[in-house]
């Protein structure tokens, strides 16, 4: 059986270092689910006895799960989650359908990220450009969710699920939903960049009063959109170098199509 995710056979005997690399692919989505329970844990116990008694009375306390930030942050772990489970079982068995399940859950991922980011810097991008531009970016969002339809299709198509045809097909249309999130965190990154130069110019000015996007005057909430722009510089480019990983795993399956071995195989496996 292939240790990728995709239907596509690779020679990982043929050096000791792809040997390695096969061994640490196959494992990987074990290893980030463990990190995944613990994370979601973590992320459970801060809503519970952190954030609920600080905001809400005893008798509301539930209602912490009914903000929608929270609702993606919870998201964004349930489907990764989720998604590891699906990729250990497609390791085991090679199910073209799990496979699928997990590409839906990726795109699960990918949407709660956005939304939860876009949510997050909702002030910062809507200052920085020009309203436009912005609701042309928000409408772009909404196009992230769909491309999970994409590996659905591809699963009742007539074909043969092992074949080269398959594993592009179904990596372009993974990248549907990659590519909007590309665009959609170049201008994240735009955004925040644009932020902090503007909090700098600010600082150093002698006369300068710090205000927010939103006109308010308070400190602490011109800092705290500091932070978010500091933050939201890294996360986007993390993202960003995310999916250059992605496509150069693609670069990879079609240099040598059907079989990878030797340096490419190497380099599949660094990226993915």
């Amino acid at each position: 059986m292939s240790p990728t995710i995709f239907p596509v056979d690779v020679d990982s005997t043929s050096n000791t270092i792809n040997s390695i690399l096969s061994l640490i692919n196959r494992w990987e989505p074990v290893a980030h689910s463990a990190c995944n329970a613990v994370s979601l844990s973590c992320l459970l116990g801060f809503l519970v006895f952190v954030e609920a008694p600080k905001r809400y009375p005893p008798e509301r306390r539930w209602h912490v799960f009914t903000s929608r930030a929270n609702q993606l942050l919870l998201g964004m772990w349930i489907f990764g989650a989720a998604y590891n489970i699906a990729m250990i079982y497609y390791d085991g068995t090679g199910s073209f359908s799990s496979l699928t399940a997990a590409t839906v859950l990726i795109t699960g991922v990918e949407t709660c990220y956005v939304w939860f980011s876009w949510l997050r810097a909702t002030v910062i991008l809507g200052f920085h450009t020009p309203p436009r531009i912005y609701h042309l970016f928000k409408n772009l969002t909404y196009i992230i969710p769909f491309s999970g339809i994409v590996p659905i299709i591809l699963e009742f198509l007539p074909f043969n699920k092992g074949s080269l045809t398959a594993a592009i097909m179904y990596m372009l249309g993974v990248g549907i939903g990659g590519i909007v999130t590309c665009v959609v965190d170049l201008f994240f990154l735009y955004s925040f960049i644009a932020h902090a130069r503007q909090y700098s110019a600010d600082e150093k000015a002698p006369a300068a009063t710090n205000t927010n996007p939103s006109g308010a005057s308070t400190k602490s909430k011109v800092n705290e959109l500091r932070i978010i722009a500091s933050f939201g510089v890294w996360s986007t480019a993390f993202a960003l170098a995310t999916l250059g990983c992605f496509l150069g795993a693609v670069v990879c399956m079609l240099l040598q199509p059907g079989r990878m071995e030797g340096s490419v195989l190497t380099a599949y496996f660094v990226c993915w």
